[in-house]
This record gives C-alpha cells, structure tokens and sequence, in this order.
C-alpha cells in the first residue's frame, strides 16, 4: 500500500491539497493552488507533487446529499483522468460532501476561541477540507 497520500480538493477557482501517511494515519493541510475553469493549473499542481512525491492520489469527489452527481462530478472525473495520465499514480475518490462547510466551521470556531488569529479565507477553507477529505478515506481504507 503506498505510504505517501495528497489529498485533493478539486475548484474551478482553488485547488486545495493536503498530505497524507499511511503509516501513521495523519494529514495536514498543506496549501491551495489557484486554478482556472476550463484551464488546469499544472504547472502549480507540477511544483507541489514534485516536492512532496506522493504514491497515491485521494481525490474529493462532489455529489449531492442523495448521492447522485452533482454538476461539479463530471469535472472532477476529467481532472482525475487527466491527473492519472500526467503524473501515473493511483486515484482514489472520496466523498467529499459538506467537506468544505466542515472545514468552515472548524476555522469559525478556532476563530472564535482564540486559538486562530487570522480570518479565515477561502483558501484556507479549501486545504482544510482536502485534508478532511483525505483523513476520510484513511479512516476507512487503513
């Protein structure tokens, strides 16, 4: 099994990323890179997977509450082909539903508490829910 993870949370406008272990089961948000729509950012993806060579790819996979897809699903599904064929390591999808209102609120509340200084902004939203994201599929796949 491949010890090294990045944990993707694929945006039209953001990607955020997060890195993973196998062997201990942790993640932490790592950054996010800005991206647009119809035109992947890999030369920002190319820096991150070069620094942090990761086995295996954990990709958030939107879809709506009941399960079905979600109009983002068909995008994410392109992204990961495109990233297999890029980079030709494995992809793992993951659910990644109320991921980012997840992240959200964890932000709001380390905010609220005193424990986090700065205001909480989109990108930091975005890389704490690839990390939840990935943590998730840890916690069911190791």
């Amino acid at each position: 099994m491949a010890s090294s993870l990045l944990g993707i949370d694929f945006g039209f406008k953001r990607i955020g990323l997060a890195t993973g272990q196998t062997i201990t089961g942790s993640t932490s948000a790592l950054n996010t890179v800005p991206n647009e729509r119809h035109n992947t950012n890999w030369s920002g993806l190319d820096k991150v997977i070069q620094e942090w060579r990761p086995d295996t790819f954990v990709l958030g996979l939107p879809v709506h509450k009941d399960g079905t897809d979600h109009d983002v699903t068909k995008a994410v599904r392109k992204f990961a082909v495109q990233l297999e064929e890029r980079y030709g390591k494995p992809i793992h999808f993951q659910d990644e539903r109320l991921s980012s209102s997840e992240a959200e609120g964890i932000l709001q509340q380390q905010r609220a508490s005193g424990a986090r200084k700065k205001k909480v902004q989109k990108e930091d939203i975005d890389k704490l829910a690839a990390a939840l994201i990935l943590q998730r599929w840890l916690d069911a796949n190791c």
